[in-house]
């Protein structure tokens, strides 16, 4: 795969489903994949934050990684999250989805010890050493600790391999900064929900969303819109994004498999350090939904 991979639209940063025992659940992941295409997203993250990558042990990653390859078999583009907390392992990790024909990857920045700007740069530099796959940065501070500025990213841009970046830093001016900073060949991609219609009026390709599990039609719709010009309606979504959005933030990822479960697709089961909901958010979640989109007829 080349440099020049073409990353737009919506792409969905998939959940991974979980057995009530705590194992990956390869049926329940193949229902979300086939929901998701059926949805026609542009293109899946798996083991992001929200698909639990960095809780996960390698094995586990590697398998579900080759899950949702073989599953999607080539329709959509797939981008594995290779970022650990050891960087050794985000390097296998990228050769080992090179070797199940992923078509691309993305990596946090190294977290937890609070490295400097040049260690940033070079963790992405052995990751480039180490496979021939497109590279995305991963930018999302509030998890890391570490933020990748424009400064720092015009100097990783310079790194064979290295097209674009994952920003979920919630920083609209950052992500403007990046599109001024950064040459327009270097894909910016947007990784907040709350303003991916105004990312996309701004200048971004494609944007990475966790809601997007629960609502791909929903998230294609708008970027249709955007794409047709209908700017009416594209704000007119996302406000309903937005309050969605809103609506599925606690407790952290769970709400998102609920409201899969609600929609008849079966998205298994959340597990440690993540919950389950509560009844009582269990009936705010399917009420507030029901109140949002009618549409969907969903039932108690």
């Amino acid at each position: 795969m080349d440099k020049e991979l073409g990353l737009n639209g919506i792409i969905t940063a998939l959940i991974t489903p979980f057995t009530d025992s705590g194992a990956v659940d390869d049926a329940a992941l193949g229902d979300v994949i086939e929901f998701q295409l059926k949805a026609r997203v542009h293109g899946l993250f798996p083991l992001g934050t929200t698909g639990l990558g960095p809780a996960m042990e390698r094995e586990e990653r590697e398998r579900v990684a080759e899950h949702v390859v073989k599953k999607v078999n080539g329709r959509i583009p797939v981008i594995v999250q290779v970022g650990a907390s050891d960087p050794l392992v985000s390097l296998d990790l990228a050769r080992h989805a090179e070797e199940i024909g992923a078509d691309a990857v993305a990596s946090l920045n190294p977290f937890y010890y609070h490295p400097t700007a040049d260690s940033v740069a070079d963790h992405y530099r052995r990751l480039s050493n180490a496979t021939k796959l497109p590279i995305l940065a991963y930018n999302i501070p509030s998890n890391t600790g570490n933020n990748i500025d424009a400064k720092l990213l015009l100097e990783i841009s310079k790194i064979p391999r290295v097209i674009g970046i994952k920003d979920s830093s919630r920083d609209f001016s950052q992500l403007l900064d990046y599109l001024t900073t950064l040459p327009e060949s270097f894909r910016v991609i947007n990784g907040a929900d709350a303003y991916l219609f105004s990312a996309f009026c701004a200048g971004v390709k494609a944007g990475v969303s966790a809601t997007a599990n629960a609502f791909p039609d929903l998230y294609v719709e708008m970027y249709e819109a955007y794409k047709a010009g209908d700017f009416v309606k594209g704000a007119r979504l996302q406000r309903k994004i937005f309050m969605l959005r809103k609506a599925t933030e606690t407790p952290s990822i769970a709400p998102l498999y609920e409201v899969l479960r609600m929609r008849g697709v079966n998205p298994g089961r959340v597990r440690p350090p993540l919950r389950e909901l509560t009844k009582t958010e269990l009936e705010n979640l399917r009420a507030t939904v029901n109140l949002l989109m009618p549409e969907l007829k969903i039932v108690a």
